[in-house]
């Protein structure tokens, strides 16, 4: 069986089966969470920007209802035969710190 929550929170749930004779007891009573995606990173800015290195702050987002986990920060520079290069930033595994320091 398959529900759809479209309200984050918590639920609880308990089931019971049927035969010919009647219904069974119920299980115990299971909860779950259910969460949304986190809201966009607000409020990005460059906080220092040098010849060698660029230092990147944020705000955090609402979390969707679970702890975020971290962040994903790209750089994409211009240069050779391929436009946009995307690179995967090492920084921002940690969902507590909201700066990001790129050596450029």
């Amino acid at each position: 069986m398959e529900l759809s929550l479209a309200t984050p929170g918590v639920y609880w749930f308990k089931l019971r089966s049927k035969n010919k004779c009647d219904w069974g007891s119920f299980s115990d009573i299971l909860s779950f969470s259910v969460s949304k995606k986190p809201d966009p990173v607000e409020n990005v800015h460059v906080a220092q920007n040098d010849d060698c290195n660029l230092a990147v702050k944020w705000d955090a987002p609402f979390d969707g209802g679970s702890a975020l986990l971290g962040y994903k920060v790209e750089l994409e520079t211009m240069g050779g035969e391929t436009p946009f290069m995307s690179t995967n930033i090492g920084c921002g595994l940690d969902p507590k710190v909201t700066e990001c320091a790129i050596d450029i």
